[in-house]
């Protein structure tokens, strides 16, 4: 790898012997970057990208090439790729400028483009409330809610316009795999590239004192934060082992641990999860000896740590500090590994469970909602009796500057969810009036307007009290509206039992797909790569795009991409029903064909995470492994505890 400068232009020139051709372009505008306004025009102009430059070329009358472009949306990145014939990827990188610099509307020298573009997907899966604590509101921390302003395909190419190479606003750098490419497309482009100087802008309070943050019970123990770097990925794994050492030796070996690793500018979050849920003592245990009161980490562990980090990192991680301003890293020492951890430990943001007192030292980082006086809204649904239904909100509670929902059985507005409506950050809402207030600690509250009794007043005051709040609507919701006018033709008396029916035959399909998918028995099947394979619950697996290099005399590193998307609910004996809708490294392995188990190499951002995902989400990430001997009939192992068990087996 090769750093050349062309006209001011900083081009990255990759190793490679690929028969192909592959030019690139990463700028320095990411989620972080994207404000609660803006939500989803990053993804919209990643879309447009994806879209205009992976048009068919004509090459010469009759002869057609379509390149292969790929569009990444992530933390502090944008980053388009084109592989292909080298005509083919030199005639659509030729459509660069009209499309970073296209108009909002028509021009007689510009046609307007279409508006049939799909928004890039997010591969990034965070803790939303601790981002959102460490550096405020943006769309990384807003990721969860999965939805774009009405009007984000224009913002998309509004935003083009200000990432455009040639306006000199944003930091970016191209790269290649051809080291004459940058010299030829040079000269091609009909405007001057103007290369802006990277600066360095912080990440805010993102190293914050230590503290505690609301958190649904689940695979989160904490968050850290480390430095943007190789010492900062040293000190990933060394508290990844940590923790692997600690849940051993209190639950078993049986739980699986991981760390999701989010970049910052500078810093890096680091979100230490457990596979499945710990006992509050354990819990408190486990956090005690690793960051309340930690024994000191052994020289033998930190020079591991250094010695794993100690190849040069990944052109993707060299470029994206480029763009952003950091410095070039130097050799790793022991040392820099010590001084991350020391960051580390000033900056833990521990997962509190609603009901958990915090633990001293450990004091919510969110205030309380103050108690006011509030109006009630009540529904006028029976509390549903079948735990198969979901039970609605029974009240609604507005105050001078809050919004909480009551649920049948808690009593009073101290023991009700709620959000701050001096702080909302964000609605929701389906053609069903449904609505979901979201505010600045990421808090939320989700109700039906039209199942309580004066909508038309709560519809009222709602709209005074968020106007001006960003909005979305929410995807398929036309049959729930249809179902909802159906309901409300008929006579007011008839209201709840229609309602408790639609509940009812919701509940009866959701069993029938359960029945045919989630009581399935475990999966056992024996693939090749890239082929995906359903689970008995829907959820589906697949493992593509593997890499391998070799890494010493008798050693391989190979790289593959994970993708996963979580079914329904599993249904078994003595089973979480969240079993298999997690994912995460521990759940995977590389064997070779004599047995042997690779080893696995933490690479930071782009890292399979561990989570539990709802239904009918999808992640992503990569994997990394060591392996000794020969690579070939090497295979992808993938367990669960629901016993699934599926090999991919590498060409």
């Amino acid at each position: 790898m090769a750093w050349v400068r062309i006209d001011g232009v900083d081009w990255q020139v990759l190793d490679g012997e690929a028969t192909d051709t592959t030019v690139g372009w990463t700028v320095a505008h990411g989620l972080l970057d994207e404000s609660a306004e803006d939500l989803g025009a990053l993804r919209y102009a990643a879309g447009l990208l994806r879209r205009e430059l992976g048009r068919p070329v004509e090459i010469a009358p009759g002869d057609v090439a379509v390149p292969e472009v790929l569009a990444q949306v992530a933390e502090t990145t944008l980053t388009v790729t084109v592989r292909g014939r080298r005509d083919a990827v030199l005639a659509a990188w030729e459509r660069l400028p009209g499309v970073v610099d296209a108009p909002a509307g028509p021009t007689p020298a510009s046609p307007p483009l279409e508006d049939d573009v799909d928004p890039v997907p997010v591969r990034v899966s965070v803790w939303g409330t601790d981002v959102a604590a460490r550096c405020g509101v943006n769309g990384l921390a807003l990721t969860w809610l999965g939805v774009t302003v009405p009007d984000a395909l224009n913002r998309g190419r509004a935003l083009l316009r200000r990432l455009s190479p040639f306006a000199g606003e944003v930091p970016g750098a191209f790269f290649t795999d051809d080291a004459e490419l940058p010299a030829l497309l040079a000269g091609r482009f009909t405007r001057p590239v103007r290369s802006a100087l990277p600066a360095r802008r912080g990440d805010g309070d993102a190293v914050a004192r230590p503290g505690s943050l609301e958190a649904p019970e689940g695979p989160v123990l904490f968050s850290v934060v480390v430095p943007r770097g190789l010492a900062g990925l040293a000190a990933a794994d060394v508290l990844t082992r940590r923790l692997d050492e600690t849940v051993e030796e209190l639950v078993g070996p049986q739980i699986r641990v991981g760390t999701q690793v989010t970049a910052l500018r500078e810093h890096l979050i680091l979100t230490l999860q457990v596979g499945q849920t710990l006992t509050a003592d354990q819990r408190d245990r486990a956090i005690g000896r690793l960051v309340v009161s930690p024994l000191p980490v052994p020289d033998r562990v930190i020079d591991e740590a250094v010695v794993a980090r100690a190849e040069a990192p990944s052109p993707t991680w060299v470029r994206e500090r480029r763009v952003l301003g950091l410095p070039e890293e130097r050799s790793l020492t022991a040392s820099d590994v010590r001084a991350a951890l020391g960051v580390a430990l000033r900056s833990v943001h521990l997962a509190r469970p609603r009901a958990a007192e915090p633990m001293p030292g450990f004091e919510p980082l969110t205030a309380e909602l103050p108690q006011e006086r509030h109006r009630t809204f009540s529904t006028w649904i029976a509390r549903q009796r079948d735990p198969g239904v979901a039970d609605p909100p029974a009240k609604l509670l507005i105050g001078g500057t809050t919004l909480r929902a009551a649920y049948h059985g808690e009593v009073g507005p101290g023991t009700a969810t709620g959000v701050s409506l001096a702080d909302a950050v964000f609605v929701v809402e389906d053609e069903a009036s449904g609505v979901t207030v979201v505010d600045a600690a990421m808090r939320r509250v989700s109700f039906v307007v039209d199942t309580f009794q004066r909508r038309r007043a709560l519809r009222s005051l709602l709209d005074r009290r968020l106007a001006g709040v960003p909005r979305a609507k929410a995807a398929d919701a036309a049959r729930a509206a249809a179902i909802r006018t159906v309901a409300f033709r008929s006579r007011r008396w008839l209201r709840p039992l229609l309602v408790f029916g639609i509940l009812m035959l919701a509940f009866v399909g959701i069993m029938a797909i359960t029945q045919a998918t989630g009581a399935s028995g475990p999966v056992q099947s024996r693939v090749s790569v890239g082929e995906k394979v359903t689970l008995g619950n829907g959820s589906t697996v697949t493992v593509r795009d593997v890499d391998s290099v070799r890494a010493a005399a008798h050693r391989t590193r190979t790289t593959f991409t994970v993708e996963f998307c979580a079914g329904e609910d599993s249904r078994g004996k003595d089973v979480s029903p969240s079993v298999q809708q997690r994912v995460g490294p521990g759940d995977f392995a590389l064997w070779s064909a004599g047995a042997s188990r690779g080893t696995r190499v933490p690479v930071g951002s782009g890292e399979l995470g561990t989570m539990t995902l709802a239904r009918g989400q999808c992640t992503q990430g990569k994997l990394t492994y060591d392996l000794d001997g020969d690579l070939g009939q090497a295979r992808v192992a993938y367990a669960n505890g629901f016993k699934d068990d599926v090999v991919w087996y590498l060409p």
